[in-house]
């Protein structure tokens, strides 16, 4: 009966169980040597000092070599795919040559077979999953998904009804440098004269905001060309503020038109 929760110890001298002698409550005569010199409850200091170590080890200087010249690290801005998914993308965009490191908040590390494979994936994007668009930098050590914030993202923006004299490869590059940093045109709509609207791709600073507009001179004469961002979060179609969208907008006006009503129909009977 003893063991089943008689007091610690066989001395009739013990005065509590063996949990109230680790809690610090009562004694007990044969305590254990691990409670001999408690004060009381368990506690644990924090070290002073934080441990240093130096690493040399030549396995660890050529993972870093590798990760180095043959691994970029990824995100897709607002869309977490699932791991099979994001398997299948990477095996049938870029290459099956590679390994896939998941990491914590959404990022991604791919690290390619050769230096050719990865400075494809670099320099032909942007990338996009749908409407969602990938953050990818070249691999670093000091990377932590914890603390880097994404706010550099590759858009294409549309030119709508831009002067066809302006329709010029130079002129392309410096209106994407004045946005963002300019990436690429979209020369099919160029090859098959399409000229409703020209295409750009544009790395943007999402954390200095975007301009609605830009201002092109030529010859004493300005041209407020309009900069429409495909996908862009929350950024309504309808009256091109950010925010919500175009969708909420409709709904917005269709009850500020009922609201309206109801007002008009009440003051025509008060009138009555």
């Amino acid at each position: 009966m003893r063991l089943r929760g008689g007091s610690f110890g066989s001395s009739s001298k013990g005065t509590g169980s063996f949990k109230d002698v680790v809690k610090g409550k009562g004694e007990a005569t044969n305590k254990p040597t691990l409670t001999q010199d408690l004060p009381g409850p368990y506690r644990v200091e924090q070290r002073k000092q934080t441990p240093i170590l130096t690493i040399d080890l030549p396995e660890v200087n050529n993972s870093h070599a590798d990760f180095s010249s043959l691994a970029v690290i990824c995100r897709f801005n607002g869309f977490w795919p699932k791991t099979d998914a994001l398997r299948q993308w990477i095996f049938s965009t870029w290459s099956t040559n590679c390994d896939i490191h998941l990491c914590s908040k959404g990022f991604f590390i791919v690290k390619f077979d050769t230096v050719n494979e990865k400075e494809y994936v670099l320099h032909e994007g942007p990338w996009f999953w749908g409407n969602a668009r990938l953050f990818i930098t070249p691999w670093f050590s000091s990377f932590n998904p914890s603390s880097i914030v994404v706010s550099k993202m590759p858009v294409w923006v549309r030119l709508h009804n831009l002067p066809l004299h302006f329709w010029l490869p130079k002129v392309f590059e410096a209106m994407g440098n004045a946005i963002g940093k300019y990436v690429k045109q979209d020369v099919e709509r160029i090859a098959r004269s399409i000229h409703t609207f020209a295409r750009i791709c544009v790395e943007v600073d999402l954390s200095q905001g975007l301009s609605d507009s830009i201002i092109l001179i030529h010859n004493n004469t300005q041209w407020k060309q309009p900069l429409d961002y495909e996908n862009m979060a929350f950024r309504c179609r309808g009256c091109q503020q950010t925010g919500h969208l175009v969708i909420n907008v409709l709904n917005l006006k269709e009850k500020a038109k009922g609201t309206r009503n109801k007002h008009k129909n009440q003051e025509g009977g008060n009138t009555q």
